[in-house]
């Protein structure tokens, strides 16, 4: 925006850390673009495939939950499950962001007035990972001409310091169109397709 408008973009978006208005009808009108988008993503193999090893990768952890939710789940949601869990979900882990022209002083007063953050210091909860991966072979058949194949073992956590050299072989086997395995396997190693065996 430009930097005129800072106070009133403040002003329109309620502000950072502002409860939000969770209306029931807004709810059900945005449970219907969800479950759309939960159809559109069934229909991305190279999405579903992830989606697919995920779960049994991680198989009864949240891990393994899509993110998008199940319809289910979507269709079980409601305001009042929403006005439950926002607040403490939310406003206790809120980032603010800003860069441009603008004053640093301003900029804090804004926020400041904007926030509805409780002063209480909030306590950190453990996020519990799973203890061990689950080995498994899964395969979903689709009417496509391609095969989107998903390969994964367990491996170091973010923060160790191996983990750009991991990293860099994931990208060098398997991550994207120009890795050499893909390339391998489409160009070098492809069934001649009908236009070439004539």
């Amino acid at each position: 925006m430009l930097d005129e408008h800072l106070p009133l973009a403040f002003d329109v978006s309620g502000g950072p850390g502002a409860p939000p208005a969770v209306r029931e009808e807004d709810i059900e009108k945005e449970k219907g673009v969800i479950l759309e988008e939960i159809k559109m993503e069934n229909d991305s193999p190279d999405y579903l495939v992830h989606e697919i090893f995920s779960a049994n990768f991680w198989k009864d952890h949240a891990l393994g939950k899509p993110i998008l939710g199940t319809r289910e789940t979507v269709k079980r949601s409601a305001a009042r499950r929403f006005r439950l869990t926002m607040p403490r979900s939310t406003r206790l882990n809120l980032t603010v962001t800003a860069a441009g022209n603008l004053s640093t002083t301003a900029w804090w007063r804004w926020c400041g007035a904007s926030s509805t953050r409780s002063r209480r210091p909030s306590r950190r909860r453990r996020i519990a990972f799973p203890t061990r991966t689950r080995a498994s072979r899964c395969a979903t058949r689709k009417a496509l001409e391609q095969v989107h194949l998903c390969l994964g073992v367990p491996s170091y956590p973010m923060r160790h310091q191996q983990r750009f050299a991991v990293m860099w072989l994931n990208t060098l086997l398997g991550g994207g169109m120009s890795s050499r395995l893909f390339q391998n396997i489409r160009d070098a190693r492809a069934w001649p397709t009908q236009s070439s065996r004539n």
